[in-house]
């Protein structure tokens, strides 16, 4: 699981995004050629629905934002971040993440 690796890095950042068919990848090349995708779609999620992949945009995109919640809003990752802010007097990443909450 993507996000139980995530948070068992001691990262100060992360990015999640859904897969996507991007134009001119083998992959996007054999959807057109398969007719699952149109020649001028140039970056598509996986839906379900227009069998390009499990599941649908809306699930991909509520994962995705999960994803950033449970990273975020992690105690062990808020506590290192004030942990570091106190011993080193670097209050940069802490003032971002409180920034970020408003």
């Amino acid at each position: 699981n993507t996000r139980k690796f995530v948070n068992s890095l001691k990262l100060d950042a992360a990015y999640f995004y859904p897969f996507n068919y991007l134009f001119g990848s083998p992959i996007w090349d054999e959807a057109v050629k398969e007719g699952r995708l149109k020649p001028d779609e140039l970056c598509i999620v996986p839906d379900k629905r227009r069998n390009l992949g499990n599941f649908t945009d809306e699930w991909l995109i509520k994962y995705v934002d999960d994803a950033y919640k449970k990273f975020y809003f992690s105690p062990k990752f808020w506590a290192r971040h004030f942990y570091r802010a106190f011993t080193k007097g670097d209050f940069r990443l802490l003032k971002l993440g409180f920034s970020l909450l408003s």
